[in-house]
């Protein structure tokens, strides 16, 4: 009977952690007999102690050996048992490098859903093909609208008036980075009512947004909101909306 080193350690707790190292049952059994048995047994008579196949044994010896648990002899035989703190050890660092990668790449695509998501919904051939759809709430509406920023290639339209659907306590509109699309070689056109113009610091922003190369221009009494991108795409207030910061067509 081959006997274990597990020692006093609860078997169905060792069974568990084992397993979440990504490690199967046949590997754990097939690993404490080899800390055990001589290096020049071979892997029938390991099969026959352990109950299992030779498929199963040596399916297992290919995945201790993946993960560092063995190390091939030189010789006819089986493999030998790697000191099961120097293997553990060895297989977390490699755990938490795999994690720290995916982690990376996840904090990478975080921070390109909107403009992955924009670029999608450009690409459709026919703006017809969508369809008119409504976007409720002014979190959802400032969401679109910035997604719409971010897919801009050639053109931005947009008509600027109150009420703003994204706005700071004081009521001062959050800033659109319009300026964004005239860097990626983007033409913007942006016609701002003057009403717009009462808030603190509002002059001075448009002001900034001109020197990046924004085009603006002041309307008095502008019928709507509006935003159209490429020519394709255009997000505005229903006509009859009783308040047109709570929805939108797109």
């Amino acid at each position: 009977m081959i006997k274990t080193r597990i020692g006093s350690v609860n078997e169905s707790e060792v069974g568990a952690q084992w397993e979440a190292l990504g490690l199967g049952a046949d590997g754990l059994q097939v690993y404490e007999a080899l800390l055990n048995l001589p290096a020049h047994g071979s892997r029938s008579a390991l099969a026959r102690s352990l109950g299992l196949t030779v498929r199963r044994v040596t399916a297992a010896l290919g995945q201790l050996t993946e993960h560092g648990f063995v190390r091939t002899a030189d010789g006819p035989g089986l493999p030998q048992a790697v000191a099961p703190a120097t293997a553990l050890l060895g297989l977390l660092h490699q755990h938490r490098a795999q994690l720290l990668h995916r982690s990376a790449e996840l904090e990478e695509l975080t921070g390109s859903v909107d403009r992955i998501s924009a670029l999608l919904l450009s690409t459709a051939k026919d703006p017809r093909a969508i369809g008119i759809e409504t976007v409720r709430g002014g979190p959802a509406i400032a969401e679109r609208v910035a997604a719409l920023l971010v897919s801009a290639r050639e053109e931005v339209a947009l008509i600027d008036r109150p009420p703003y659907a994204s706005s700071q306590p004081d009521g001062m509109p959050a800033p659109l980075d319009v300026g964004a699309p005239v860097r990626r070689g983007a033409r913007v056109r942006v016609v701002v009512d003057r009403e717009g113009l009462s808030f603190p610091g509002r002059a001075r922003g448009l002001n900034e947004l001109s020197e990046q190369g924004v085009q603006i221009r002041v309307g008095t009494d502008l019928p709507t909101k509006l935003i159209t991108v490429d020519r394709r795409i255009t997000l505005l207030p229903p006509t009859d909306a009783a308040d047109p910061t709570a929805t939108a067509w797109w």
